[in-house]
């Protein structure tokens, strides 16, 4: 069994793009919380194991754009991007505050949140 740490009404603060039930952390079941961390943001313990929980976690990844494929002193074209559902490696344009969110009982990423970040780099 797993605790998730998700914002909360009272865990939005303007200043970034969190959004409800984004997934701060991921705690296994005999971690305590501070009593802080309860009176600001939702602790939800979900059957799946920590380790299971953290797997369904997207992961970004750098992509680079070479420029030539000769020597040169100039340093590729760097960027950060997600992978979609179906496999795509995608710009991230907008990054959200937390990778994920806690939706329907699972882990759903947050980047396709955002239309701008629907960019394909590279095809699955």
């Amino acid at each position: 069994m797993a605790q998730l740490l998700l914002i909360s009404e009272k865990s939005i603060t303007g200043n970034d793009n969190r959004q409800v039930d984004d997934i701060v952390g991921v705690f296994d079941d005999v971690h305590q919380f501070s009593d802080r961390e309860k009176e600001v943001f939702t602790i939800l313990k979900v059957p799946e194991t920590t380790s299971l929980v953290l797997s369904q976690l997207p992961k970004t990844l750098f992509v680079f754009k070479a420029n030539t494929m000769k020597w040169t002193t100039e340093a590729p074209e760097e960027k950060e991007a997600w992978r979609d559902a179906a496999g795509n490696i995608c710009d991230i344009v907008v990054k959200p505050a937390f990778k994920a969110r806690w939706e329907d009982n699972t882990v759903k990423e947050n980047f396709s949140r955002y239309p701008e970040n629907s960019t394909i780099l590279i095809q699955a």
